[in-house]
């Protein structure tokens, strides 16, 4: 996915980064920070963080009350009679290795893992020592910092720790009397160590891994979130889309603009596809237009345009031995259109006058070209979403000329094979079924490409198409028809065209299922609430009975959603049907 759907990234701050022992919430291995998510999507996903941080809860838990009952049971022994006062001393300075680090814990106070627990480590294998060596009841105390220590340390280092801490054991066993008991005491004590030291690492491995599906998790949400509110604005934004993203419309008023700002007998733009690199001649007026155009092709004075930020003025042709794009031009004004850093069009006007461009009209013409460059380039930009929406629409058209067409088309051709093969000639009566079979497809097909052409536009709103259409199935129906539409007022044209096909679906729906002699149609528009409903009085249905791949009714809700409009259908047997469209449209 690209970036821009991911947007900014940044890094857990270190200060966050809390204490294995201390701090619940935090407890993870020593690795780089990486930037996973935007804080907005971590807060509010925080349950795809919670199974890593419950994990190092536990585990955090586990370890201070493991070292407490060490420290408790180790307590009980040196409280009998005849211990040292090493062994006093050592317990001593258990318990304030303990409480500090239970302190730090409740408080979730900040601090440097690795040196902690190594720190830590260091502290309970000198009360070890100072207790008796392999024969101290504070023998297993250092196993659950060496624990934690693999946990943050790397891989291979946590691996060494623990075999390092084993032999030592035994090392220290071995300074003590050699009997049985003490050998099994070392070996004991060796096992568990390095036990310890392996639980660490294999820890650190769980908890990795579920950092990682938590930041591959995290990301894919930052990415779904993002790409979701980009929908939801690029949804709202082609509600309120100007109509003049058209290329056409671009270019007409592109026309109207240049007529208005200065004036001239020829003017020529041409605009690059950037698909293929030629140049496409959009406004040819007053020369003659030619066909796309390779960088080579261009005429000199406008292959000179794409180096030059600024307009070029020619006063008069008749003194230099160049051309401009019209051979009968006198003078002209020439500029590059630019858009995102790439030159997108090349504007010519021209004059049979001399000196018709002066100072005057080059700023002017800069001043027009960066607005003239947008327009363009967002029209080009549009052209090609609506490409990549073009196949939905042919979708739709397909499943119209499949109900309407294809099967009188198909029994058509049936019968033509039947009667092809048949031993007895074909009757007047038999011949006269099929030429009204084909008539009526000729009708529908008529009807068809009527529908089609039955747009929205700037000039033609929703009110006069639908009159207009309505006025037709009076005629080809012998309906009924009532219509109250609002006067004067308007919705953004994308959005009132998908109303219209919805309501063009419903009548369409009518004349072929319903039987029905009258339809209202109602439009109303109050504010930014826009509301249509569609009634007949034909033979109804059960809304909940239509299977979901019912082409007609499948259309009409894809459009409803595609504006973000509620579609309520109302019907029963005998009673007609009721199809309420209602939605909000943004200012």
């Amino acid at each position: 996915m690209p970036n821009g759907l991911c947007g900014p990234s940044v890094a857990r701050h270190p200060s966050k980064e809390v204490e294995v022992i201390l701090t619940v919430t935090e407890l993870r291995p020593n690795q780089d920070q990486t930037p996973i998510a935007p804080d907005e999507g971590a807060d509010s996903h925080r349950p795809l963080r919670d199974e890593a941080d419950h994990f190092s809860d536990h585990l955090a838990r586990l370890a201070l009350g493991a070292r407490w009952l060490t420290l408790l049971l180790g307590t009980v022994v040196v409280l009998r009679p005849g211990r040292a006062a090493l062994d006093v001393a050592a317990t001593g300075l258990l318990y304030l290795v303990a409480g500090f680090v239970t302190f730090r814990y409740v408080t979730s106070q900040s601090d440097n893992q690795r040196v902690f627990v190594l720190a830590e480590m260091v502290l309970c294998a000198t009360a070890v020592a100072l207790s008796g060596g392999i024969a101290s009841p504070f023998v297993l105390a250092p196993a659950i910092p060496l624990m934690l220590a693999a946990f943050v340390l790397s891989e291979r280092q946590a691996v060494v720790l623990a075999y390092v801490s084993a032999v030592l054991a035994v090392v220290l066993g071995l300074l003590q009397d050699n009997d049985d008991a003490a050998t099994r005491s070392v070996a004991l004590v060796g096992v568990v160590y390095l036990i310890c030291g392996i639980l660490g690492v294999i820890t650190r491995r769980v908890v990795s891994d579920m950092d990682e599906r938590r930041d591959e998790a995290l990301v894919e949400v930052s990415r779904l979130t993002q790409a979701n509110d980009l929908l939801v604005a690029l949804h709202g934004l082609a509600q309120t889309m100007p109509a003049t993203l058209d290329l056409a419309a671009v270019i007409n008023d592109t026309k109207k603009r240049l007529n208005a700002a200065m004036p001239h007998t020829v003017s020529s733009l041409h605009i690059r596809n950037t698909a293929t690199g030629h140049w496409h001649h959009e406004i040819a007026y007053g020369v003659k237009q030619t066909p796309p155009l390779t960088d080579e092709e261009l005429p000199a004075v406008l292959a000179s345009l794409v180096s030059r930020q600024q307009p070029l003025v020619v006063a008069e042709y008749l003194n230099t031995e160049a051309q401009g794009v019209s051979p009968f031009a006198r003078s002209g004004i020439y500029c590059a259109l630019r858009a995102r850093g790439a030159v997108i069009g090349l504007l010519a006007l021209e004059s049979d006058q001399a000196a018709n461009f002066d100072q005057r009209a080059s700023l002017s013409l800069e001043q027009l070209a960066p607005d003239l460059a947008l327009s363009f380039d967002n029209a080009m930009w549009f052209a090609r979403l609506r490409t990549l929406g073009a196949d939905t629409e042919r979708a739709r058209i397909a499943r119209d000329l499949h109900d309407r067409i294809a099967q009188s088309l198909a029994y058509v051709s049936f019968e033509l094979e039947r009667h092809s093969y048949a031993a007895e000639p074909v009757s007047g009566e038999q011949l006269s079924q099929l030429r009204e079979v084909i008539h009526e497809v000729v009708t529908e097909l008529r009807d068809t490409l009527y529908d089609l052409r039955a747009t929205i536009s700037d000039e033609e709103d929703l009110a006069s198409v639908a009159q207009g259409y309505l006025e037709k199935m009076r005629a080809r129906h012998n309906f009924d028809v009532e219509y109250h539409g609002p006067h004067g007022q308007r919705l953004p044209t994308v959005v009132e065209q998908e109303l219209w096909r919805i309501v063009q679906e419903g009548l369409h729906n009518i004349a072929k299922h319903a039987g029905a002699d009258r339809v209202d149609l109602k439009y109303a528009i109050e504010g930014s609430h826009a509301q249509v409903e569609l009634r007949d009085n034909g033979c109804g249905f059960v809304p909940r009975q239509v299977t979901s791949g019912h082409y007609g009714l499948m259309g009409m809700r894809e459009r409803a959603e595609a504006i973000g409009a509620s579609l309520d259908i109302a019907s029963s047997p005998g009673r007609g049907t009721l199809i309420r469209i209602s939605l909000e449209v943004a200012a």
